[in-house]
């Protein structure tokens, strides 16, 4: 995470799930340790360490995955797969929205 810009980055490449169906590859930036935003120094989250992501990853498989279940069932669930960095997923998650309004 950059500490002056606040902007987001993920040097792991996760896998979880069946199948590693579940993914969020690495967003790197193209200097290690320089925000590609701004310059700023990019510093790791006191929350990121692997028992906290574990518990995170539990939660989810506990009480999203059958939220997930539930409206996938009704019809009423867009699924995307974020494969990008926030300025190429956001247009994109926004045309799906768009798309929601005018149904």
């Amino acid at each position: 995470t950059c500490e002056k810009c606040g902007y987001i980055y993920n040097i792991a490449d996760i896998k979880f799930g069946p199948n590693d169906q579940y993914r969020m590859p690495p967003l790197n930036p193209k200097v290690e340790g320089v925000c590609d935003k701004c310059g700023g120094k990019l510093v790791s989250r006191s929350d990121e360490t692997e028992e906290i992501i574990k518990e995170r990853l539990n939660i989810y498989r506990d009480q999203t995955e059958p939220l997930v279940k539930y409206y996938k069932e009704k019809g009423l669930l867009n699924e995307v797969d974020v494969i990008g960095p926030p300025e190429v997923m956001v247009p994109e998650i926004l045309q799906i929205l768009d798309n929601i309004k005018t149904e």
